[in-house]
């Protein structure tokens, strides 16, 4: 098989870095004298290095203040639970806001109590990221959107960008069970609008030599979860494109943060308003995302929701220690995967909700039809 340049590119930079292993193994022995002396040593080296650049990012390391920036933030899908939150602690924080949504009467509603709680300015942009054209969105984040940021009040002045807006299942549903209308809406606010907003406002960013970018995804996406999948999934773009964001635009003085939190009370989504240690006040995800800004590319945002993540995404993932916690967890009468929870969710939701399976259900047994499946 011939070899082209890249292919010959590949192996020289395989041998480098095998004799550069072969090289430290070597170094190692002849310190150390045996291998398990330096297999320990290395272990305890590598652990401390993580450690130290852990604390180094928690605790020493300061966070952006997107506010040095610009004196305006652009907030999306703000006009409830958590992306008004958002909107209150960055006008708390003294930042002007652009806020975009899809009900003009109630972004109307909110730029003044923003104003008059916070003395701070409040400009409204009506959109619908999920009912609009192919052409109806070409012209918002084109031109209507970056005429309406270059025009006064905002005159460019922005250091902060939170896309927030989002759609998801009402239910634990199954693949199967989503609707076409529904895929198309999560695949095209949940992905499409992060995306175009970010194209629309990071070249200002760049421009401006500095700012931050907050993307909102969802904890459901920190390990597969099974009757959220196309959600889920949505989310787990969200994320990616987040890193790969601040990678790209962190030698232009952009910081992005990806923040992936599980429930939240008060936002809708969570059926009890009361925070809870499970289920935080949306002000604890939003102050936690701004305490992150500029450490990490992704982050919980709020700590129980990093164990929620590690337990869930990390330790039950686990070929070995997943399979000894489910079992146990069974036993003991608890969930020991996020299948038995979510499984658990949908058997609430029909029993709560029964009129609205119907629907359901019904299209289900249509589809098998005419896939030729007989009753």
């Amino acid at each position: 098989m011939a070899m082209n340049p890249k292919d010959k590119n590949l192996l020289r930079g395989l041998a480098i870095m095998l004799a550069l292993c072969l090289g430290v193994l070597w170094v190692g022995l002849k310190i150390f004298g045996d291998a398990l002396r330096f297999v320990g040593a290395l272990t305890s080296t590598y652990g401390a290095g993580r450690a130290a650049i852990s604390f180094h990012k928690a605790f020493i390391k300061q966070a952006v203040d997107p506010k040095k920036f610009g004196s305006w933030a652009i907030v999306t899908g703000c006009t409830g639970g958590l992306g008004q939150e958002f909107v209150h602690r960055i006008a708390a924080r003294g930042m002007n806001l652009v806020l975009i949504s899809r009900s003009k009467a109630k972004l109307d509603a909110l730029a003044a109590e923003v104003k008059s709680q916070h003395g701070v300015e409040a400009a409204v942009l009506a959109f619908d990221f999920a009912r609009c054209s192919a052409e109806e969105e070409a012209v918002f984040y084109g031109q209507a959107l970056p005429a309406f940021v270059a025009a006064a009040p905002v005159e460019g002045n922005v250091g902060l960008l939170v896309n927030n807006v989002g759609v998801g299942d009402e239910a634990p549903f199954a693949v199967e069970e989503i609707t076409i209308a529904d895929v198309a809406d999560m695949v095209k606010v949940n992905c499409g609008a992060i995306v175009n907003m970010s194209r629309a406002i990071l070249p200002l960013l760049k421009h401006r030599k500095g700012g931050a970018v907050i993307n909102v995804s969802s904890g459901s996406c920190a390990q597969p979860s099974p009757y959220l999948a196309t959600y889920a999934s949505t989310k787990a773009f969200d994320l990616h494109f987040s890193k790969s964001c601040a990678r790209e635009y962190a030698e232009f003085g952009v910081a992005v943060l990806g923040i992936r939190p599980y429930y939240i009370a008060g936002t809708g989504l969570y059926p009890s308003n009361k925070p809870s240690l499970n289920a935080p006040a949306a002000k604890a995800v939003v102050e936690g995302a701004f305490a992150h800004l500029g450490k990490y590319e992704i982050s919980h945002a709020y700590w129980m929701h990093g164990v929620l993540g590690f337990l869930f995404g990390t330790l039950f993932e686990d070929p070995i220690a997943g399979a000894i916690i489910a079992r146990l967890a069974t036993r003991a009468g608890v969930n020991g995967t996020m299948l038995h929870i979510q499984k658990q969710a949908r058997e609430r939701s029909k029993a709560k909700k029964a009129e609205s399976w119907t629907p359901v259900d019904t299209a289900s047994a249509e589809h098998l039809k005419r896939l030729g499946c007989k009753a």
